[in-house]
């Protein structure tokens, strides 16, 4: 009991040094794995195990309203590529068992393997395999019937899904077996693409982001022959408006990161920080957006040692009203 109070006080002392209540985070939970089972721990420090099978499983990952915890089993090759399970987070039952590429299907599948699971709406998840090193293949499964929904296939590390589950950005045109004058990058928005217009070629500097309500995705891209650089916002039915940056050399190379927050795009560059609305013509100077990642890591942090400690791997984090209850419920390979 000693044990539970005073790990309890030092997730309460992190929540506090990154700036969140801890009213935030005393629902914090996490799932981890442990000698091929499946175990929960919470704010009280006492883990509870869900499995019993010894199999070999992750990556894990909660839904958004932590009632389920979906992930990957170990499976022989010669019955499917994989196997998603989803199960309940409170009695370890099994809600969904489904083989990914089931070989009696005779299908042929363009990758080898899942390496992430995502969880997109309550009963839907996405799960994506590598096709080559460019290109990833990404199906989306309803957990109730185990059907398989769609699939898309992005030329940049797969497709980024709404907040609210119901759409895809893709990024294509590019893939990297192209040479660079043949290929011709285009945001795509639920199949349909949304810029730039065809014949026109441009660099996309960032992955696409989606605004809160899901209705508009963002992404910075450089006009090929202009050299003018951009912040692009796109509605579901495809409507862009370009708001211009700062003029100078925008390395596709570089690592620049865009968000949305409230109603204002940010692009952060290794040079500052820029944002933007609808309806402006020119992008401003800005302050960084917060980093939510950050901030649930350091409300992570006690209680990823408290896994450490107990010898557990790959865990997943859970709470109804923090930094991670903003960030989409993914997992990435083990």
């Amino acid at each position: 009991m000693k044990i539970g109070i005073a790990f309890f006080a030092l997730l309460l002392t992190l929540a506090a040094n990154v700036g969140h209540s801890f009213a935030q985070g005393a629902d914090l939970k996490a799932v981890y794995y442990k000698d091929g089972d499946l175990f929960t721990i919470g704010v009280d420090g006492e883990p509870r195990q869900l499995t019993h099978d010894g199999i070999p499983k992750g990556p894990l990952v909660w839904s958004r309203d932590g009632t389920k915890i979906a992930f990957l089993r170990k499976i022989d090759h010669a019955v499917a590529i994989d196997n998603l399970v989803v199960i309940d987070s409170e009695t370890g039952r099994t809600l969904s068992d489904i083989l990914i590429g089931p070989v009696s299907s005779g299908e042929a599948y363009p990758f080898d393997y899942i390496e992430r699971i995502q969880w997109l709406t309550a009963d839907t998840i996405a799960a994506a395999g590598n096709v080559n090193p460019s290109s990833d293949d990404t199906l989306v499964f309803d957990t109730k019937t185990g059907e398989e929904l769609t699939d898309y296939l992005d030329d940049t590390g797969g497709p980024v899904f709404s907040p609210d589950g119901e759409h895809a950005a893709v990024e294509g045109g590019m893939p990297h077996w192209t040479p660079l004058y043949g290929r011709e990058p285009e945001l795509d928005i639920d199949y349909r693409r949304v810029y730039p217009a065809k014949g026109v070629k441009v660099t996309l500097l960032t992955t696409p982001a989606w605004s809160e309500d899901s209705k508009e995705v963002a992404v910075a891209a450089e006009d090929n022959r202009s050299k003018r650089a951009s912040i692009v916002v796109c509605g579901l039915q495809g409507a862009c408006e370009s708001t211009a940056l700062p003029a100078g050399k925008w390395d596709p190379d570089e690592n620049y990161q865009i968000q949305w927050n409230g109603g204002r795009v940010y692009l952060t560059a290794p040079e500052g920080t820029w944002s933007s609305q609808r309806g402006d013509s020119t992008a401003a100077a800005s302050s960084p957006p917060p980093d939510l990642k950050a901030a649930a890591t350091g409300l992570t942090t006690g209680l990823r040692e408290q896994i450490q400690k107990l010898g557990g791997k790959g865990p997943d984090f859970w709470c109804a009203d923090c930094a991670l209850a903003k960030l989409p419920r993914e997992a990435p390979e083990n």
